[in-house]
């Protein structure tokens, strides 16, 4: 469930999500102050999620909030049922992607330590070949 707090002042907000833990930020102002501020919140916050609101937006106002460091940009009317379900989309989809990489991640570091632990049990088993071969008993390990 998606749960909104507002502060309607950019000081103010960043001052709170340093003192509070948020997943995400919705910014719900003019697209200019909107963009500033995504790019101080991605500085001060760089794993938090930053969704611009804006009426309407263009191409070039999508890529300008994603240099700024939006995750998304969400356009339509203001607080409609309709809008605030494509937010809670948006976060749902954004969060997902984030568990994806940090899953393709642990699943990585996890086969490196499958690889080198398979590469010691052969060097362990082919010691153990060469000692049967000569017929003396193996080392304890």
């Amino acid at each position: 469930m998606l749960r909104l707090v507002a502060e309607r002042n950019a000081d103010r907000a960043l001052s709170r999500l340093t003192r509070e833990p948020f997943d995400a930020v919705a910014l719900d102002l003019p697209p200019r102050q909107a963009l500033e501020l995504a790019s101080r919140v991605r500085s001060a916050h760089p794993g938090i999620v930053v969704i611009l609101l804006v009426p309407s937006g263009d191409a070039e106002l999508k890529r300008e909030a994603i240099r700024a460091g939006a995750d998304a940009v969400v356009t339509g009317a203001r607080y409609t049922p309709a809008r605030l379900s494509l937010l809670e989309t948006t976060l749902e989809t954004l969060r997902l992607a984030a568990l994806n990489r940090r899953l393709c991640t642990e699943a990585w570091k996890t086969a490196g330590s499958l690889a080198e632990a398979f590469r010691e049990s052969q060097a362990l088993r082919a010691r153990d070949a060469r000692a049967r071969a000569s017929s003396r008993p193996p080392v304890d390990r």
